[in-house]
């Protein structure tokens, strides 16, 4: 996906050239946030970057093409700068990362709402779609890949319709969140729990055990659940494009007991 939205392809020779790459993303992600998709345009990006739009064009080769690059740098820097607890193809990493990702989506609610509604626009641009797409599923694929090679999926289902469904289901929940159907202290848990009904159904043996069992305790809002989620935000909301700032010793505290309670219920159960 990367080659197609003009990441990898593209040669730095300089910091100012980076600098300026990075503004033109950042740029983009705000005036997203701000106006939303449609009413998104070149001119209005390249003056609050201060660049030409001949210079935007040589190096994105288009509008979807830097809208796709600018939501996918956001979703590395997320990364970058995210600590996990759990190996992401595993059902606990998939919660975890769940909690954490949704939260984010919560903090920069505007930019959530407009990437939500270019994703959900039956007349949107396909091309933006399929991107953010590809990088959701990337996100669910080794777990659900790791389920497949155990033998662990349904009969008649697959790993490729598996990764679709499951960011499918997550853009429902998120989109009632945006309407606001889903209260601000409902919604980790009803994403945490669409995804366990989706593999509580499409999964056998271990996997839909452990799935069920997660499922259960999350309704339940048992210790396991409450503990993993504690450890999915004990870290203090970063604000959008921020320079990174090391955590206070209170919060690396809280960080290191709810990991060690999590890893310990998990492990448990």
């Amino acid at each position: 996906m990367s080659e197609l939205i003009g990441i990898t392809t593209l040669k730095y020779k300089s910091e100012t050239i980076i600098e300026r790459r990075r503004r033109v993303l950042r740029e983009t992600r705000n005036l997203i946030a701000e106006t939303g998709y449609a009413a998104f345009n070149v001119r209005d990006l390249c003056a609050r970057a201060g660049i030409a739009q001949k210079t935007l064009y040589n190096a994105f080769g288009s509008k979807e093409n830097v809208i796709a690059s600018a939501v996918r740098e956001y979703l590395v820097e997320f990364n970058e700068r995210t600590t996990y607890s759990f190996d992401e193809a595993t059902i606990d990493g998939q919660l975890e990362r769940i909690v954490k990702v949704q939260s984010e989506n919560m903090r920069v609610a505007a930019y959530t709402k407009a990437i939500v509604a270019v994703f959900n626009s039956p007349i949107g641009d396909k091309f933006i779609r399929s991107a953010i797409r590809d990088l959701c599923e990337a996100s669910a694929r080794s777990c659900v890949e790791a389920i497949e090679q155990s033998n662990g999926l349904a009969k008649g289902v697959t790993a490729a319709w598996l990764s679709q469904f499951i960011v499918t289901t997550t853009f429902a929940v998120t989109t009632d969140w945006c309407a606001e159907e889903i209260p601000d202290d409902q919604f980790l848990d009803r994403a945490a729990e669409t995804f366990l009904m989706v593999l509580a159904s499409s999964t056998r043996g271990k996997a839909n055990t452990h799935a069920r069992r997660w499922l259960e305790d999350l309704r339940e809002n048992r210790a396991s659940w409450v503990s993993l989620r504690r450890l999915a935000e004990v870290r203090p909301p970063q604000p959008l494009d921020a320079a990174r700032t090391a955590p206070s010793r209170r919060a690396r505290r809280g960080a290191e007991d709810a990991r060690s309670d999590a890893q310990t219920l998990v492990s448990a159960g």
